[in-house]
């Protein structure tokens, strides 16, 4: 079968089959992963959510893992080989920008940390009390798989988690949002400012993690202006990793940086934002 070239689709239509390729691809890495850990690590899969201890750390790893695989990495992936024939950003990554992707990352963190501080004022209970017990109790099972994973001391699963709950989310995410639905957007809308925004928000959401929306939200903001700004998304997926890195650092040594004070959090967010500007006018 002879494939189409990139520009037989238009941006619009790519933008469809990448959605179609979301929900598709998912569906067919969750069965994939549902039948390993079903027949191959013999853990009864309906009942995994409830199910959350040291004995099933093997089956929750199969589940992370084929959720980012199939949500994020494929979808993209196949958007760019079969039906676009390359990526719409650069993927590169030059050496000499290491000192400022560090700034970049220590603005990012203490900006997102003042977006906790904020986040953390909203009472969900308020607006409805079954979704403030929908919030809390999702945040609280993705906090226990976390804390689950992380308890074992060990370099091998401090490597493991390196892979899975850093390298993978950020290579495929950043393939999906930044590299994919941004531009695209953006190319369809002609709105650059809402593209950014809109994407960042997709990405916040899709998480349904609301205790820490905000702070995803700046992140993804932050993550897609410099996207667009240097055209190359190997920035993107490297800061991504390396904020993935301190959040399980920080869970992995027990540091706990909640709880600041409105002070704390105003001064986090002016040094992040100069930091991050700053940063962004020297990336090349």
């Amino acid at each position: 079968m002879n494939l189409p070239k990139n520009n037989t689709f238009t941006n619009f239509q790519l933008l469809l089959i990448l959605l179609l390729l979301f929900f598709f691809v998912s569906g067919v890495t969750s069965f994939l992963g549902n039948f390993i850990i079903q027949y191959f690590l013999d853990t009864d899969v309906s009942q995994l959510p409830n199910l959350i201890t040291s004995e099933n750390i093997p089956a929750i790893y199969v589940s992370v893992t084929a959720s980012q695989v199939g949500v994020f990495l494929l979808p993209s992936l196949i958007l760019f080989t079969i039906f676009n024939r390359g990526l719409f950003y650069q993927l590169t990554f030059p050496p000499k920008n290491i000192g400022t992707l560090l700034l970049i990352g220590i603005g990012t963190s203490l900006l997102g940390e003042s977006a906790l501080y904020l986040n953390q004022k909203v009472d969900f209970y308020t607006i409805h009390p079954a979704l403030g017990e929908w919030v809390q109790h999702t945040f609280q099972q993705s906090q226990h798989i976390v804390a689950l994973l992380t308890s074992q001391k060990s370099g091998t699963s401090f490597t493991l988690n390196i892979l899975i709950m850093c390298l993978l989310p950020a290579v495929g995410e950043e393939l999906f949002f930044r590299g994919a639905i941004q531009p695209l957007l953006i190319k369809i809308s002609n709105r650059i400012s809402a593209s950014i925004v809109f994407t960042a928000f997709l990405f916040a959401f899709i998480h349904f993690d609301f205790i820490q929306f905000l702070p995803r939200f700046v992140l993804a903001v932050v993550y897609g202006i410099i996207a667009h700004r240097t055209q190359n998304i190997g920035y993107t997926i490297a800061l991504h990793f390396l904020n993935n890195v301190l959040a399980l650092s920080l869970v992995t040594f027990e540091f706990n940086t909640s709880n600041i004070s409105l002070l704390t959090a105003i001064t986090f967010a002016i040094i992040g934002r100069t930091a991050i500007t700053y940063g962004i006018r020297r990336l090349k």
